[in-house]
């Protein structure tokens, strides 16, 4: 095949894959990849060097197992393919493995580094899985430290660095670029966890990428009493939520009663034609400055403006206004509040029901901090102990560098000298949804509060 004839084939592949509508994200597995590479590769020139170039990074791509299986079957690899080498068999990864190909040969990279890089990724891949998923020494790692020659090599680093915004082939951000740069980590069987490791097992993936993720899914949901125990909790407290906002109201004035006017002492003298002698007019007192308020006073004018704290909102009840009720209700009501709460609460946490007394009672002592950070942790060790994945690979993309931090529960997180910190919370709402906070992972220099574990039978 000519070299024209090759890129013309080359540029229908990526601007039509099979049945994809063009330039539709929605219906394009490779739309993300062609727009992060696209700046580069439509500079390619159709020469026969760009050609020869072009073949022999197809051949090296081709013996590089990215996103398989040990058994090559397993991922549709043809049985002919398995001679000596292993290609990639789906039409989608296909045209993956074509548009790489022209995409490296467009690296701004010297020919030299281009080469290492490919033969470093051939031999083993360019991600070091011992480091990124090491669980004696737990640890937050910058991009440098698990992608091998990312500083020594500047094709590397421009192809990790283009990747890294990649979400193609029903992988997100991070997630691609690591299945697309080791033969380790490959798919999943039986649809757990989002990735495998090879000789490690599976692995949850949350990528921060402008928002926070969230620990639930399919399979981590409230239990099927959630919603029921949700309605009980507003139809008992309701009468209490209601609370009217008074703070724009004028006071009315009592009418002023009103007086009769006054005896003219000189009528009689009127009446009779005589005049009554003109009195000096009255002088009127000098207005007195009204004294200045007290810084105290002044706090309390402000007090009594302040609008009252709303006790819910359209999302639900986040654990402030939990607070603010329970503050608000009689001594005779506080009771069932912490029953129907604990109700909701444990649909929630249905792993770990120790966490819902922890919460409730950090509420009812109005410590607001404490019951956030237990609630944080309770929903991702609620969440651990339903998936039946090795650990969670958190992916800060934002961060400069972009961080990897591998860890199985909040003690080795902690222990990596990072914590949850979560978003606004409602415990109690109608989007189960809103039940789980947006989290992301900060660093710390102290472990967060955890909840006693739970009694053993």
């Amino acid at each position: 095949m000519r070299a024209k004839e090759f890129f013309k084939l080359l540029e229908a592949k990526a601007q039509e894959p099979a049945q994809a509508t063009p330039g539709d994200p929605a219906s394009d597995p490779l739309y993300s990849l062609k727009l992060a590479i696209a700046h580069k590769i439509k500079e390619l020139e159709p020469d026969e060097q760009s050609q020869h170039a072009l073949d022999e990074i197809n051949d090296v791509l081709s013996t590089i197992k990215i996103g398989g299986r040990k058994k090559a079957t397993l991922a549709g690899f043809d049985e002919k393919d398995m001679e000596g080498k292993l290609s990639w068999g789906d039409k989608d990864v296909q045209a993956a493995k074509e548009l790489l190909a022209r995409y490296i040969v467009s690296l701004e990279a010297p020919v030299a580094y281009k080469k290492s890089m490919l033969d470093q990724w051939k031999n083993g891949g360019l991600i070091d899985t011992n480091i990124l998923f090491s669980t004696e020494l737990p640890k937050q790692h910058t991009v440098g430290e698990i992608v091998k020659g990312y500083d020594t090599n500047p094709a590397i680093k421009e192809l990790t660095t283009d990747l890294l915004q990649v979400s193609s082939l029903g992988k997100g951000k991070g997630e691609f670029m690591l299945k697309v740069l080791s033969p380790n980590i490959t798919e999943p069987a039986g649809k757990k966890g989002d990735i495998e490791v090879i000789g490690f097992g599976t692995v949850e993936v949350k990528t921060t990428d402008g928002g926070a993720g969230r620990f639930t899914d399919r399979q981590v949901k409230p239990g099927p009493g959630y919603q029921a125990a949700v309605n009980d909790f507003f139809k008992t407290f309701n009468p209490f939520l209601e609370e009217p906002d008074t703070s724009n109201e004028q006071p009315v004035a009592a009418p002023a009663p009103v007086t009769p006017p006054a005896e003219d002492p000189t009528r009689l003298q009127k009446l009779a034609g005589i005049n009554a002698p003109v009195a000096p007019a009255p002088v009127a007192p000098a207005p007195v400055a009204p004294a200045p308020m007290s810084e105290a006073g002044a706090k309390a004018g402000k007090a009594k403006e302040a609008k009252p704290k709303k006790m819910s909102s359209n999302s639900g009840i986040n654990i402030d206004q939990l607070i603010e009720l329970h503050k608000k209700l009689p001594d005779n009501v506080r009771g069932d509040f912490v029953t129907k709460l604990t109700a909701v609460l444990d649909q929630i946490f249905l792993k770990v029901p120790q966490y819902s007394g922890a919460i409730v009672q950090e509420i009812t002592a109005g410590t607001s901090g404490k019951a956030k950070q237990l609630y944080g942790v309770g929903i991702l060790n609620n969440y651990m102990s339903i998936k039946t994945d090795e650990g969670i690979l958190y992916i800060n993309l934002p961060s400069n560098p972009p961080t990897f931090t591998f860890f199985t529960n909040n003690t080795s997180l902690n222990d990596a000298g990072m914590r949850l910190n979560i978003e606004t919370v409602y415990p109690v709402t109608n989007d189960i949804q809103l039940a789980y906070p947006k989290t992301k992972i900060v660093p710390t220099g102290k472990a967060q509060p955890d909840a006693p574990p739970a009694p053993t039978a």
